[in-house]
C-alpha cells in the first residue's frame, strides 16, 4: 500500500503490529538471555519464536511490505534513555555509561562462546574492562559529589529539587544548573 493511500485507521494498524513485532521479539530475546545466563525458561524458547514469527508475518499483511531491520534493531536497544532524567548528575551519567560498556561487553563475550568465537570473545573482554575502568572513575567522581553536598551549608539534594521545582513553577522556563 502507498503511503498516500494509507488512512488513519491503516497507519494505527501497522502502528500496533509493529510494537507486537517488537514486544514478541523482547519477550524471546529476554528468555534467551536468562537461559543462556542459567535461568530462564528454555521451554518457552519454542512458543516465544512462534510469537515472534506470527507477529512479522502479521505486520507484514498489515503493512504490504517487510519489516525493517531498524525496527528488530530499536527493538533490542538497550542504551540507557539520558533524556529521562536531564538533571541527574555527571557523576550518575557515568555510571550509567560505564554499566552499559560492561554489559555490552559481557553480552559480546556469552555471544563469542557461544560460537566459539575467540577473536569476539577477546574484543567482548576488553569492552568488559573498560567498562570496569571506567565504573571505577564514575564511583571516584560520586564520592567527590557526595563530598562537596555533605559539606556544611551546602545545599541538601531535597532543597536542590525545590529551589529546581520552584524555578519551573515560578516562570516555566528550565532553570539553569550551577
Amino acid at each position: 500500500m502507498a503511503p498516500e493511500d494509507e488512512t488513519p485507521e491503516d497507519t494505527r494498524a501497522q502502528d500496533q503490529a509493529k510494537n507486537e513485532v517488537r514486544w514478541a521479539l523482547r519477550t524471546l530475546a529476554a528468555n534467551v538471555l536468562r537461559v543462556t545466563r542459567g535461568a530462564g525458561k528454555p521451554y518457552l524458547l519454542v512458543e516465544h519464536a512462534a510469537d515472534f514469527l506470527k507477529a512479522v508475518i502479521a505486520y507484514q499483511e498489515v503493512s504490504g511490505h517487510p519489516l525493517m531491520a531498524e525496527v528488530l534493531s530499536q527493538a533490542l536497544d538497550i542504551q540507557p534513555d539520558r533524556e529521562l532524567n536531564p538533571q541527574i548528575s555527571a557523576g550518575y551519567r557515568d555510571r550509567e555509561e560505564a554499566t552499559h560498556t560492561m554489559v555490552r561487553g559481557a553480552l559480546q563475550i556469552a555471544a563469542a562462546r557461544l560460537m566459539e568465537q575467540r577473536t569476539q570473545r577477546a574484543a567482548g573482554e576488553s569492552e568488559l574492562h573498560q567498562g570496569m575502568r571506567s565504573m571505577e572513575q564514575a564511583q571516584q567522581l560520586l564520592r567527590q559529589e557526595w563530598e562537596r553536598e555533605s559539606r556544611p551549608g551546602a545545599p541538601t539534594a531535597q532543597e536542590r529539587v525545590r529551589e529546581l521545582v520552584k524555578g519551573i513553577l515560578e516562570d516555566g522556563r528550565k532553570p539553569r544548573k550551577k
